[in-house]
C-alpha cells in the first residue's frame, strides 16, 4: 500500500509540473520579463534580456521535470545520481558557453543555448531513472487526478512557495527601484541592474553550495 502511494504521489507531481509550464512558458512568451523597463526606455540592456528569456524558457520543462525528479532520485536512496544529473548538465553549459558566444559569435543567444542544452541533457539522465526506481512502481492509476492529495501535497510545500513568491515580489520591486533611481543619476539604468545582478549570481552560487550540504 506504501509503495503504491509513493506512485501515485510520484505520477501527480509529473502532472502537476507540465501544466505549470504551459501557464509559465505562454506567459514568458507573451509578457516578457522586464516589459515595464522596455516602456520606461528599456536602456542597452533589455534587447538582450529579451532574447536570452526567449530561449531560455524553450528549456523550462526540462529544467521542471529535471528538478522533480532529481528529488524523487533523492528520496529513492540515489543522491549520488541526482547530483550527476545537475552536474552534468551544468558541465555541458559551462563548455558550451564559450563556444557559443566567442567561437560560433552567437552572442548572448549562445549562452542561451548552451543553458538549454546542458539542462536537456540533465533531462535525459534524469528520465533514464524511471526504469530504475528501487521503491516506486509506475502504474495508469499513478497520473490520476485526486483533489486530496493535491491538497496534502500543497500543505508541505505551501511555505516554501510562499516565500518564492515573496522573494519574486521583493525582486520586481527592487529592479524597478534600481531603474527609476538609477535614471537619475549619471550612471543611468543599466550599470546599477548590472551590479545587482552580479551580487544575486554570487549569492546564488553561495546559496546553492549550503543547500546542497545541507540536503546531504
Amino acid at each position: 500500500m506504501r509503495k503504491d502511494r509513493s506512485s501515485f504521489i510520484a505520477g501527480y507531481e509529473r502532472i502537476r509540473a507540465e501544466p505549470f509550464y504551459g501557464f509559465l512558458n505562454t506567459g514568458g512568451q507573451k509578457y516578457h520579463i522586464g516589459t515595464p523597463y522596455r516602456e520606461k526606455g528599456g536602456g542597452v540592456l533589455f534587447p538582450y534580456a529579451k532574447q536570452y528569456a526567449s530561449i531560455t524558457l524553450i528549456g523550462m520543462p526540462f529544467l521542471i521535470v529535471t528538478n522533480g525528479m532529481s528529488n524523487l532520485i533523492r528520496a529513492d536512496g540515489k543522491p549520488k545520481y541526482s547530483m550527476v544529473c545537475m552536474v552534468v548538465g551544468a558541465i555541458i553549459n559551462t563548455i558550451l558557453d564559450p563556444i557559443f558566444i566567442f567561437v560560433c559569435d552567437w552572442g548572448i543567444a549562445g549562452g542561451a543555448w548552451a543553458t538549454v542544452i546542458g539542462q536537456i541533457f540533465s533531462f535525459i539522465l534524469a528520465l533514464r531513472y524511471l526504469w530504475r526506481f528501487q521503491t516506486i512502481h509506475f502504474e495508469k492509476e499513478s497520473f490520476l487526478f485526486d483533489i486530496k492529495e493535491s491538497l496534502k501535497i500543497c500543505s508541505m510545500g505551501i511555505s516554501s512557495s510562499s516565500n518564492q513568491i515573496a522573494v519574486t515580489v521583493i525582486q520586481i520591486i527592487q529592479y524597478n527601484s534600481l531603474t527609476y533611481y538609477g535614471a537619475l543619476t549619471k550612471y543611468g539604468t543599466d550599470i546599477p541592474l548590472a551590479a545587482c545582478g552580479i551580487v544575486m549570481k554570487t549569492n546564488a552560487i553561495i546559496l546553492a553550495i549550503v543547500v546542497g550540504i545541507s540536503q546531504g
